[in-house]
């Protein structure tokens, strides 16, 4: 979080030895510092407001961090940032911003539970999905629809979601039935990685690529214990071991390419 030295300024002093009289001035000449700022504030508030408004989202976002700087523990600035996000239906900005300020914004505030509504509206907002394929006639979403964003991703990653398969049953049956099948791919294997996406979709998988593969049995365990039967497509950069050749014996179905590293 920036320092704010005009945040500090409004802060009332610990005083070492107090007087009644400047205690008093100290006390005094302090709250008359919060007023401008509070004008500014409410200034930048408004600009940044009128600025998304006119589309001119990079200028109202400068205006909230201007706002933060100025005021870091308020929620005022964080909370325009994450309307400018919102705005522009950027869900997980929103998301960020607010767990950013709610670390750091005081639970006294009078916005606090403002921040804490506007992230859970955005985490909402974020999980609703619109099944618009259900909708289109099957020869436009195999065609046209699912190619042109499938073509991003020719293979899967093993360890990560594909967030296209799983806004609906019907989009994973119109993925895997425009793509013949799914092509998964282990960049390289940790020890944790024990690979529910790839398992999940075991049956539709038509090749597997691994990379960097080294010794163990957790790829033989891999294929021997799930139903990899629509896998004709294995390719291992590494070195295959006899346990691991002796279970793809047993799955005549699959053409093996063996890769150096």
């Amino acid at each position: 979080m920036p320092y704010s030295a005009l945040s500090d300024l409004c802060i009332q002093p610990t005083l070492i030895a107090p007087t009644e009289k400047y205690q008093q001035l100290v006390h005094d000449s302090t709250t008359e510092l919060v007023q401008p700022i509070q004008c500014i504030l409410s200034a930048l508030d408004q600009r940044a407001m009128a600025l998304s408004k006119c589309a001119s989202y990079d200028a109202a976002l400068r205006d909230a961090n201007v706002m933060q700087q100025l005021s870091s523990t308020s929620a005022i600035g964080y909370i325009r940032e994450a309307m400018i996000y919102s705005e522009q239906g950027k869900q997980r900005h929103v998301i960020d911003i607010s767990n950013q300020a709610l670390d750091v914004v005081d639970t006294k505030d009078p916005d606090y539970v403002t921040l804490q509504r506007v992230k859970k509206d955005a985490e909402q907002r974020d999980n609703k999905r619109i099944d618009f394929i259900s909708q289109l006639p099957v020869d436009i979403v195999i065609t046209t629809l699912i190619p042109l964003f499938m073509k991003k991703h020719p293979s899967l990653d093993a360890c990560k979601p594909c967030p296209y398969l799983y806004v609906s049953n019907l989009w994973r049956d119109r993925i895997i039935q425009c793509t013949s099948g799914l092509d998964f791919v282990i960049q390289e294997r940790n020890e944790e990685d024990t690979f529910p996406k790839l398992i999940q979709f075991a049956q539709h998988t038509k090749s597997l690529c691994v990379r960097k593969y080294s010794k163990g049995t957790w790829l033989r365990d891999l294929l021997r214990s799930n139903n990899f039967c629509s896998l004709h497509d294995l390719s291992v950069y590494g070195k295959l071991y006899i346990p691991l050749l002796l279970v793809l014996l047993t799955m005549n179905h699959i053409s093996l390419q063996e890769r150096g590293c």
